[in-house]
């Protein structure tokens, strides 16, 4: 039953962030000299410090939060997925360790201080936001999946593939990968309040 209310809520603020403008052009809304005023029919939620409508701000600030959360757990899981796949698949060999080589210098890099850096040198945007969240967060995402692929890799199956000549490509698309969606996306799930 906790589930069902869990799920409720969030889907209503994910409803409320996708149709933000709709529903700010719906509820009335109006500038306040007030600062801090109660709610009213003029401001469903009433107004901040400065006599804004905080309803208004509420469902602004749900839609650029779900904007880069999503945006950046994309570029997290496609990234990580990626790499893990490709490093666990090839456990052992020359591309692992190049690979598993990015992944631990990607983990070792404090990611907070780096975004502040990068920050301060690209140009203000959302976009620039989600693209740094989603190029320093996908090792951990990496590491869970190349852990897996290197268990599946052993599997009966995927060894009775092989002998019966099936290429690597055939093998990671059509066996590996969708064997790996499931986990890949719990690490989403998770990306995507880390993001934000």
């Amino acid at each position: 039953m906790l589930e069902l209310v869990g799920l409720g809520v969030v889907l209503t603020i994910a409803l409320a962030a996708i149709a933000g403008p709709l529903i700010v052009e719906a509820v009335p809304h109006a500038p306040s000299e007030e600062p801090y005023a109660p709610p009213s029919p003029a401001n469903l939620l009433g107004t901040d410090d400065i006599g804004h409508d905080v309803l208004v701000k509420l469902v602004e600030g749900a839609r650029t939060s779900m904007i880069i959360g999503v945006s950046a757990a994309v570029i997290t899981t496609l990234i990580g997925l990626l790499v893990g796949v490709v490093a666990g698949y090839y456990h052992g060999g020359l591309v692992d360790e190049a690979l598993s080589a990015l992944i631990d210098v990607f983990l070792v890099i404090p990611p907070l201080p780096l975004m502040i850096v990068l920050a301060a040198y690209l140009k203000p945007s959302i976009w620039n936001v989600v693209l740094v969240i989603g190029l320093l967060w996908w090792p951990g995402t990496a590491r869970v999946i190349r852990a897996r692929v290197m268990q599946l890799r052993r599997a009966e199956f995927i060894e009775y593939l092989r002998c019966l000549g099936a290429s690597d490509a055939y093998v990671l698309v059509k066996h590996v990968i969708p064997n790996v969606v499931e986990l890949a996306l719990a690490r989403f799930i998770l990306a995507v309040p880390h993001a934000i």
